[in-house]
């Protein structure tokens, strides 16, 4: 019952905002263009073409850091395991075969 209020609760605060939202954006465009004439429409014009873009160049951006943090994730992987299991690699003398798998991921 509490999860459904709840779910009611946050229902009511979206709304809220997506009803307000359009409203404040168009008083606001009616207010720029009333204050500054032809300079609010070449400031909002320039919001609406900078907005998609932005847009655009996140997921490009997120994109590029996912494949960079999955190639670092590995280097990680391979020095953390290197440096716990120092004693052994030590002991049974894999010292030139783990600088050898350490070398493939560094490049």
């Amino acid at each position: 019952m509490s999860g459904d209020l709840a779910q009611i609760e946050m229902l009511m605060q979206y709304a809220f905002i997506a009803v307000w939202t359009p409203l404040l954006l168009i008083a606001t465009t009616i207010v720029i263009c009333f204050r500054l004439k032809w300079y609010g429409l070449i400031g909002i014009g320039c919001v609406i073409v900078v907005y998609p873009m932005q847009n655009i160049l996140g997921r490009h951006m997120h994109k590029h850091f996912a494949a960079k943090m999955q190639h670092s994730d590995s280097k990680i992987r391979i020095l953390n395991e290197s440096l716990t299991n120092i004693k052994l690699i030590k002991l049974y003398g894999w010292e030139r075969v783990m600088e050898k798998n350490i070398a493939e991921v560094r490049t």
